[in-house]
């Protein structure tokens, strides 16, 4: 029922991850302003890295919060009792408590897949007009 410290990498990955996030919502309306101006492959190229950072992103933050919860708690998922220090009493009271992932990480996942599929249209769509192009 004690608080351990963090470790720094796990400090430093969940400082970074805002961060890898911003950048691909930042990099997705850079991909918008380039298809705005007829930029398209250049935007068919910045979508991707897009996609790829949201995907990572979740992936790093499920890796992360796995390796935190096996030392805590156990998995990622689940419910149980857990034990708690209370402040100032000499007293461990065990607590019924569940835990797991939450809308965030549904938001940034579903989205990432979204992309990814959109994504993967997309360069259907490119390769069938490039070969029709080249039938005529």
């Amino acid at each position: 029922g004690g608080v351990l410290p963090l470790d720094n990498d796990f400090k430093s990955v969940t400082n970074y991850l805002p961060a890898i996030i911003i950048i691909g919502i930042i990099t997705f309306i850079g991909a918008m302003v380039l298809e705005i101006y007829k930029r398209i492959k250049i935007s068919f190229l910045v979508y991707f890295v897009a996609t790829l950072l949201l995907f990572a992103s979740a992936i790093i933050f499920i890796v992360a919060m796995s390796e935190l919860t096996s030392i805590g708690v156990g998995s990622v998922l689940g419910s149980g009792y857990i034990e708690v220090d209370i402040p100032g009493e000499n007293l461990i009271e065990s607590i019924n408590c569940s835990w797991g992932f939450t809308l965030g990480l549904y938001l940034i996942l579903g989205s990432s897949i979204l992309s990814g599929f959109l994504f993967l249209l997309r360069f259907k769509e490119k390769i069938f007009n490039y070969r029709k192009s080249e039938e005529t």
